[in-house]
């Protein structure tokens, strides 16, 4: 994702993996023909989980979940190019990592949420199916962003071996 990043010349970036798309051809004209504050850094909404040829609408949260979970997924979000870049020694949640810094450096106000499906998300990715490493990389992020939730979430984990 960083190489793309680098090279390139649009205002917003989408990120998409294997199996993922835009919930119809018209997504992108519907959000940009919105006036987008120059402050607003994150463009998101809601997705649709696909998994097994069934598909459900998963709402996105409102951004002060982030002390503890991500509101949404990155393929069902626009960023702003200015040369963020995501933390290539997180392989399942650096988007987390990078989202939650630009709502810890910009506020909520840098967050736009769209009342619409963006992408279409293949829940058979490396993020559903790993869940160990996916809580392991949360906890260490969870650290590094310190607060409340840290010390939740160690205690929770302590137990867990009892």
């Amino acid at each position: 994702m960083n190489k793309g990043i680098k090279v390139a010349h649009g205002t917003w970036l989408s990120f998409m993996n294997a199996g993922d798309c835009f919930a119809d051809n018209l997504v992108v004209e519907r959000i940009f023909k919105e006036d987008i504050s120059s402050y607003v850094k994150v463009i998101y909404g809601d997705f649709i989980a696909e998994s097994n040829f069934t598909l459900n609408i998963v709402k996105a949260k409102n951004t002060c979940v982030f002390y503890k979970d991500m509101p949404f997924c990155h393929q069902a979000a626009f960023l702003r190019n200015e040369n963020y870049v995501y933390d290539i020694q997180y392989h399942i949640a650096a988007d987390y990592k990078l989202f939650r810094s630009i709502y810890s450096k910009y506020g909520k106000r840098s967050f736009k949420k769209m009342k619409m499906a963006i992408a279409i998300f293949d829940l058979n990715g490396i993020s559903n199916s790993n869940e160990s490493l996916l809580r392991k990389e949360y906890h260490e992020l969870y650290h590094e962003f310190g607060g409340f939730y840290y010390v939740i979430d160690s205690i929770k984990r302590i137990l867990s071996k009892f």
